[in-house]
């Protein structure tokens, strides 16, 4: 009876250890594991390959999640992880290094004006479900490389010019990220209860440069996000950035013509949209014209009584560089008030 209680309690884990080692046995209990999920979910859950190996290094190939529409919601082609902590009696999963390439993820609005995500997470989510407390996920540092992103809305505006907001697919998409957090304000990159915020951002396109030290978005939760403009603060700066306004013109289509470039950019913006305050450090046009100024806008949404307070300390520039850009933009559509001031 001694040697069976020792075989049962030491060998039949470190057995079972053994096995779960083998990738075969790995690959049949994770199809096992999708096919459950899938049955609960009532949409296709599938991975192609796994194989997890010693020191909490996994590797994922072919991970396909479908909507109740039958197409793709998510998918990613590989996703390398190290995982450091397990956390099962708390402090939540930490990894050191999670890498992720070809991945593809496609948000469409359903028939009935919902999104497909959001079908799957109330699939996920039990109300009824008593918590035990916050759940923690940490990333030393993650990239994201190869991937597409897919926003699809029933209407489409179809604009002659610039972009269909209910209709983008944004690809080859690259993200680095330092001290990934969720449920902690801290790190680069942050996301907790009505709270968004990124530091250290870079964009690049082919004509601009936006280095952004940080910029946040917060609500008392989520639930102000319903009145965006009144209850969201935002706070954000902009350093040593380089702008052109080709690039303004997709969401603002009427700068098509400036073909202008704001460069050394220095800014800060704080309060909500309703509130808005920008302090406008340095900016240079062209070669020969820089200038810096303050901006408060209050009133918003409501234009008519809208108030808006702009006061320029320093502007130098010459005749040439006015000239240049006050022909860029007269071939804007402007209203006719501001036409006819410009002109005088």
């Amino acid at each position: 009876m001694l040697l069976a209680i020792v075989l049962t309690v030491v060998l039949l884990p470190f057995a079972l250890s053994l096995l779960l080692g083998v990738p075969a046995v790995q690959n049949f209990v994770v199809h096992k594991a999708a096919g459950v999920v899938s049955s609960k979910l009532e949409t296709t859950v599938a991975i192609r390959h796994v194989d997890i190996g010693w020191f909490g290094k996994a590797k994922i190939e072919g991970f396909y999640v479908e909507d109740y529409q039958r197409d793709t919601l998510l998918y990613v082609d590989r996703l390398d992880a190290y995982l450091t902590r397990l956390g099962i009696f708390g402090g939540g999963l930490v990894f050191s290094r999670a890498e992720i390439s070809g991945a593809k993820l496609c948000l469409r609005e359903t028939p009935d004006g919902g999104m497909n995500i959001r079908q799957i997470v109330s699939r996920l989510s039990d109300p009824d479900r008593p918590k035990k407390g916050n759940f923690n996920l940490a990333l030393r540092k993650a990239s994201i490389v190869g991937m597409e992103l897919c926003l699809e809305r029933q209407q489409h505006r179809n604009p002659p010019y610039g972009i269909d907001f209910g209709h983008m697919h944004l690809s080859d998409m690259t993200a680095y990220v330092d001290d990934f957090t969720i449920d902690r304000l801290s790190g680069r990159f942050y996301l907790v209860s009505g709270c968004l915020g990124f530091e250290e951002t870079t964009i690049l396109t082919a004509r601009s440069h936006l280095s952004i030290p940080y910029v946040s978005l917060v609500g008392n939760s989520w639930a102000d996000y319903k009145n965006f403009i009144g209850e969201v603060q935002l706070d954000g700066a902009l350093r040593h950035s380089s702008l052109s306004s080709d690039d303004l013109a997709f969401f603002a289509p009427r700068l098509r013509g400036w073909h202008t470039l704001f460069s050394e950019v220095n800014a800060d913006f704080t309060g909500t949209v309703a509130d808005f305050e920008a302090e406008l450090r340095n900016m240079r046009i062209g070669t020969g014209t820089s200038l810096a100024a303050t901006a408060k806008i209050t009133g918003l949404p409501d234009i008519r009584r809208t108030r808006f307070e702009l006061d320029i300390p320093r502007l130098v520039t010459t005749a040439d560089e006015m000239e240049l850009l006050a022909r860029n933009i007269g071939h804007t559509e402007l209203p006719s008030a501001l036409s006819a001031m410009l002109g005088r």
